[in-house]
């Protein structure tokens, strides 16, 4: 087997080919890493691939790294096809994006596949492999290099293309590169819908995430709600000190020994606008 990746960084400084050396050694290690993991979860623990890498191109921040099987490989795993080793990376991009951040709530085989639940309780289905990456810590590691820690330090997008799949390309955007963690060391500490009020420190009118105040503490919160932000597109109208009467899902885990909390906003029960205060002596 024998095919060439390019991964493609654009935003910012990549788009005039600059990235910190330490910053690109990290992204090429953590890229090889990960390849080497869904290859040998895809045909097996002996699976070993050669990967060269060439230099960056300009107009975008470019790595092509070179993927070669030996014939000893092939004897022993028999037939190693391009597409296969695409098909999994794909699906197991997709399935961080999915995932949202936090582990599957349900994994259930269905048909030589996998159907994952996330944790809004969507389904969706994937690579029969996609699992044993995704819950690899190496791999989550890699994924955090080559899509978290750039994408969060400089907005913009990512790309991954195929020399032996042409037309076909897996992206990622900065909106998506906070999900792409170690999945397998996050363990859940509480787990609750709240019925909460909560004011609006900051709206956001170019993305769903808005900072509030729940009377102790201020936080941002992603708002899951299509019909509140399909009303918000529509110009309703807020102010200073308005309000929002919410379903809020509240995530505790314990990440790399951190505890983090992380807020959700399922669905806005109401908009409240505070009581203008009337000056009594006025005529």
């Amino acid at each position: 087997m024998k095919d060439q990746y390019t991964l493609r960084y654009y935003g910012k400084e990549a788009d005039v080919g600059r990235m910190g050396y330490y910053d690109a050694a990290s992204v090429i290690l953590a890229f090889g890493d990960f390849v080497g993991i869904v290859s040998r979860a895809a045909f097996g623990k002996d699976c070993k691939l050669k990967t060269s890498v060439s230099t960056p191109k300009g107009g975008s921040l470019s790595f092509e790294f070179l993927l070669v099987s030996g014939s000893v490989l092939t004897a022993l795993t028999g037939s190693m096809s391009p597409n296969d080793l695409w098909n999994l990376m794909r699906d197991c991009v997709e399935a961080w994006k999915f995932l949202l951040g936090k582990p599957p709530e349900k994994i259930a085989h269905e048909g030589g596949k996998i159907q994952i639940t996330n944790v809004d309780g969507d389904v969706n289905i994937f690579n029969q492999n996609t699992n044993i990456v995704i819950n690899d810590p190496r791999a989550g590691e890699a994924v955090e290099r080559i899509f978290n820690k750039p994408l969060n330090e400089a907005a913009g997008q990512v790309d991954i293309t195929s020399k032996q799949m042409p037309g076909e390309k897996i992206e990622v955007d900065t909106d998506d590169s906070g999900y792409f963690v170690d999945l397998s060391q996050r363990k859940v500490k509480a787990d609750h819908i709240l019925s909460m009020t909560l004011k609006i420190v900051y709206p956001s009118f170019y993305s769903n995430k808005w900072k509030f105040n729940d009377g102790g503490s201020s936080f941002v919160a992603v708002i899951k709600d299509e019909e509140f932000l399909r009303r918000v597109d529509n110009r309703e109208s807020f102010a200073k000190g308005d309000f929002l009467g919410v379903k809020c899902h509240l995530l505790q885990e314990v990440v790399n020994g951190k505890l983090t909390t992380t807020r959700t906003i399922k669905k806005v029960i109401d908009h409240i606008h505070p009581p203008v205060n009337k000056d009594l002596f006025i005529e």
